[in-house]
This record gives structure tokens, sequence and C-alpha cells, in this order.
């Protein structure tokens, strides 16, 4: 999950600054869950944006991804892979410096 965090609207603006128009995308997965990106975040910042005399367009968020199903098409490993280290014995004809 990722985690995000709401900019100041004053930071938002001075970020803006000339523009007219915006477009505005959210998400339904971690932004929503974090409260700073969802379609209720995004009506707001659309509402704001237009009180500072700029047009915001915002299509509806897309829906969170199908995490379970996803998971479940990955190809599962046949047996399980251990990893050991090499290691250099004293009748190795290789040094180190």
């Amino acid at each position: 999950m990722i985690i995000t965090q709401k900019k100041p609207i004053e930071e938002l603006l001075g970020m803006l600054e000339g523009v007219k128009t915006v477009g505005l995308v959210g998400c339904g997965s971690c932004a929503t869950a974090c409260g700073t990106g969802g379609e209720k975040e995004i009506a707001e910042l659309t509402k704001g944006l237009e009180q500072h005399g700029m047009k915001a367009a915002a299509p509806p968020s897309p829906p969170p991804p199908p995490v379970p199903e996803a998971v479940a098409q990955l190809p599962q490993p046949t047996r399980p892979t251990v990893l050991t280290p090499l290691s250099m014995s004293s009748s190795s004809s290789m040094g180190f410096f």
C-alpha cells in the first residue's frame, strides 16, 4: 500500500498559478484509504479550485484493482527456493586483496 498526504490548498494554488483549467484524477485504492484522493476528496478539491476561479474537470475515480484475483493468477512456485551463500575454502586458488 502507498501512503499519500494532502497538500494545503494554498500550495496547490501556488503551483497552479496562471492555470485556468485543471484535470483531477482520483484513485479508488490507496488514496481513498488515506482520505487524500478518493471521490469525496476530489469533489472537495474541485469545489475549492472552482472557488478560486479555475475550471476543474474530474472523471469518476477508477475502482481499486482486484488484487486477490491478480495474486491468484501469478505463477506459483513448484518447489521452495533456498539460496545458500558460497564460501571460499582455504584450498581455493582465488584470493582477495
